[in-house]
């Protein structure tokens, strides 16, 4: 009985899909031989290397465009060439909205950098529907959503109430390591801290190799890492402690950004709401979370933290810092417990002391640490709360149309090499790079394309495979010129590092596994905020200049004591202040795409 009951259910969500995309017409590729097969795409960014002065000579985006493509198994081969057109650097999103506005654009581009979407591209007749040729002629691309069921339905666009393929994505198969996060002072910890339970100071040290380090701290929740508020209190208290020893009086225990953050809302959440939109992981439906008690509750620590002189006293000055950058002059002076950091700060990567024992920076050991989990603010339904948001990359990244510059040419080609960047194979060239045999056949595709390999350390190939697992070449990790041409950036394509082999020190791997151990599912992607209609697009724009500006106006008067946060009357007026901007507008469009 289950089994037919479950074959009942497969044959219905069969029958939903072809529903779905009733009005998608089968395409009679051989109709399109004779047509171009050289196609125009414009990326977002350029490439860091001097070493490619024309994008489309990176080594595996050749050796794929060399191969041939067949879409009605026929017979009937050809190659695409795809010529790549590179923003000037600095200058981005004014040369996309320029050439939008001119109508100077290519075949393909990308979104990323410029103000509109694919619904409102496809609504100006710039950008083709393409949901038939994505149905006929990309497998692979659909089957990653058959594969990511939570992100299913956000591939396409609502028309008319139906949904359509208005654009395509760049796809990841499992989130990509965090490149930064919350990190701190764990030298300051074994040095001046002590062992909440025993009372005994602590002890740590390097390996004989300089590769790991060890201690033997222990937080008050009894866990080796910072998991909650309290554990974040004790650590703060221990660095005021470093810095009033160590005689610095222009340091502090905290740093945050000049709007109020910690990161990018990234401990707002532990307090069971966010200060802006998210995707609420309950239910699935868009939330407004500014004007709630929770929010309040955040507030109110972070007004505590500053009443007791852990945050910087003058945060809110350093307004053109970007949030993993804030006040970097004390942070690389040593003066600062715990900030939002960079992998390339873990360990003792900024012991730049010299041996000198009077130098804050002598011994410098840097932990990550997770969004702590909040155990002492606001009433029982404000604390316990799994972080859910923060900033954190998802698995669908920027959307790319294909314009109606590219209706007239050999369509049912185009679609099926880009399918091939979704395949298992091609996605490993695309997330690799080429192996040693695959760099050799270069030499003859294409002799310019080899020579990058070979000038970039490559030329036995970008990866090797050891014990299964797929190992990149070190100089991916220490040359730009090695890791700006292995692979295909700014191109559409799935990167699965599902398989990949990292060899980080023990510490390091465990920094990002802190940073990654809660999902991202609350986040609002590029995926969502493409099918916002002009209308909406419109509210959000609005939204973001002047809703933006008052919030980082009110949140640090509310930290600093401007405003009291634990006055009714204080926070009544910041709502009303807050509702005024009409939040609900951007919140209902999103759950109008969400289908809430």
């Amino acid at each position: 009985m289950m089994k037919r009951i479950t074959s009942l259910v497969l044959s219905l969500a069969v029958l939903l899909a072809c529903a779905v995309f009733a009005q998608a017409e089968s395409i009679d590729s051989d109709s399109y031989l004779g047509k171009s097969t050289v196609f125009t795409f414009t990326a977002d960014t350029g490439v860091n290397s001097p070493l490619v002065t024309d994008y489309a000579q990176i080594p595996p985006l050749q050796y794929i465009m060399n191969k041939e493509w067949d879409p009605a198994g026929n017979g009937n081969t050809r190659k695409v060439e795809m010529k790549v057109i590179t923003p000037p650097s600095g200058n981005e999103r004014d040369y996309l909205t320029n050439i939008l506005s001119t109508g100077d654009y290519t075949d393909l581009m990308s979104l990323q950098q410029v103000g509109t979407t694919a619904l409102e591209m496809y609504e100006n007749g710039q950008a083709l529907d393409i949901t038939d040729y994505v149905m006929q002629y990309m497998p692979n691309y659909r089957a990653y959503f058959d594969r990511h069921p939570t992100l299913k339905g956000r591939e396409t666009c609502l028309v008319n109430g139906e949904p359509r393929y208005l654009c395509l994505y760049g796809l990841t198969e499992k989130r990509i390591p965090a490149w930064g996060g919350m990190v701190y002072r764990r030298d300051w910890i074994v040095k001046y801290g002590k062992n909440p339970v025993t009372g005994e100071g602590f002890t740590g040290s390097w390996s004989e190799d300089g590769t790991n380090w060890t201690d033997d701290v222990v937080f008050p929740s009894g866990n080796p890492d910072p998991m909650t508020i309290s554990d974040w209190e004790w650590m703060m208290d221990i660095f005021q402690t470093a810095l009033n020893e160590l005689g610095i009086d222009d340091g502090y225990a905290l740093s945050i950004s000049a709007n109020g953050m910690i990161g990018v809302n990234d401990f707002e959440s532990t307090f069971g709401d966010v200060g802006t939109w998210y995707i609420n992981p309950q239910n699935g439906e868009a939330s407004f979370g500014t004007t709630s008690d929770n929010y309040r509750a955040y507030l109110d620590c972070l007004r505590t933290w500053y009443e007791k002189g852990w945050i910087n006293p003058y945060f809110y000055e350093f307004s053109n810092d970007m949030f993993f950058m804030v006040d970097a002059g004390s942070v690389y002076s040593g003066k600062v417990g715990a900030w939002y950091g960079m992998d390339n700060q873990l360990g003792n990567a900024m012991d730049f002391s010299g041996g000198d024992e009077s130098n804050p920076l002598n011994g410098i050991v840097v932990f990550g640490a997770p969004n702590p989990i909040n155990d002492m603010y606001g009433d029982e339904s404000m604390q316990g709360n799994t972080p859910f948001f923060f900033y954190a990359s998802g698995l669908i990244g920027g959307q790319v149309v294909v314009t109606d510059k590219a209706k007239d040419k050999d369509l049912p080609a185009l679609f099926t090499f880009l399918d091939y960047f979704f395949s298992p194979e091609g996605s490993i060239i695309a997330t690799y790079g080429l192996d040693a045999e695959q760099t050799k056949e270069l030499e003859a595709i294409n002799p310019d394309s080899y020579r990058i390999c070979q000038e970039s350390g490559l030329g036995n190939g970008a990866y090797t495979i050891v014990d299964g697992k797929y190992r990149r070449d070190d100089l991916y990790f220490t040359s730009e010129d090695a890791s700006g041409t292995a692979v295909p950036l700014r191109f559409i394509r799935l990167e699965d590092t599902s398989n990949m082999l990292y060899e980080y020190p023990e510490f390091y791997q465990h920094t990002l596994d802190l940073w990654g151990m809660y999902p991202v599912d609350a986040l609002i992607g590029n995926e969502i905020l493409a099918q916002l209609t002009p209308e909406e697009s419109s509210i959000k724009a609005g939204l973001d200049a002047e809703y933006s500006t008052y919030m980082a106006q009110a949140i640090p008067e509310f930290i600093t004591g401007e405003r009291d946060i634990r006055s009714d009357a204080d926070w009544e007026a910041f709502c009303n202040a807050v509702n005024a901007f009409k939040p609900e507008e951007y919140t209902n469009a999103l759950n109008r795409i969400l289908g809430k």
